[in-house]
């Protein structure tokens, strides 16, 4: 009963060699269904980060653009649709602050944030 058992374990372990290609041919195909769907989702990303970046700095430009009511009337007074909102300047300044950090991390330059990057917590505090 046990050899009759081992001989099965036996025969599925062992794979032929349509096996082996069948099993290369979709790791390929897997592998490249996600490097297609990263990028699709890295694009839809990137969209909606400008557009919602977009409409924080300019807060008119997207309504002015969009909007039904562009005639110039006596009641309609226009929007200057360039001009920057309450937030522009801490986005802006934050955003550039970050990409500096990225900069700096990526060319291993700057010693203050090496250290802050590779600070440890005492084991003492544990």
């Amino acid at each position: 009963m046990a050899k009759k058992k081992e001989k099965q374990t036996n025969n599925s372990d062992k794979k032929t060699s349509f096996d082996i290609e069948y099993s290369k041919d979709s790791v390929k195909k897997t592998s490249s269904i996600s490097y297609i769907i990263s990028w699709i989702v890295l694009a839809v990303t990137i969209s909606l980060v400008i557009t919602t970046l977009t409409s924080a700095i300019f807060p008119a430009l997207i309504p002015s653009v969009t909007s039904p009511f562009q005639e110039h009337t006596d009641i309609y007074t226009p929007v200057e649709s360039f001009e920057p909102g309450m937030l522009a300047a801490p986005i802006l300044a934050t955003n550039l602050i970050l990409l500096g950090i990225g900069i700096l991390y990526y060319k291993k330059r700057s010693n203050s944030l090496n250290k802050i990057l590779d600070f440890e917590i005492s084991k003492k505090l544990h």
